[in-house]
């Protein structure tokens, strides 16, 4: 595989990341809302942090969460 395919092949592994995360963290965002409470799953909470992880980067939530 030539280096150039490789890296369109990762940026479409990360484009769909992205929309995964997207739909997480925007099911999650609703479901604030009255009539739509409760509908969150542990996986939509969890999106919060992946957006977290991919913008910034794992270092600051690793530092909190580990010993």
């Amino acid at each position: 595989m030539r280096a150039g395919n490789l890296g369109e092949a990762d940026l479409e592994r990360q484009a769909e990341l992205i929309r995964c995360i997207f739909g997480r963290v925007q099911r999650y965002s609703r479901s604030f809302r009255w009539e739509l409470r409760g509908t969150d799953t542990p996986a939509d909470r969890a999106g919060l942090i992946a957006a977290m992880g991919w913008c910034q980067g794992w270092g600051l939530w690793l530092s909190l969460v580990l010993p």
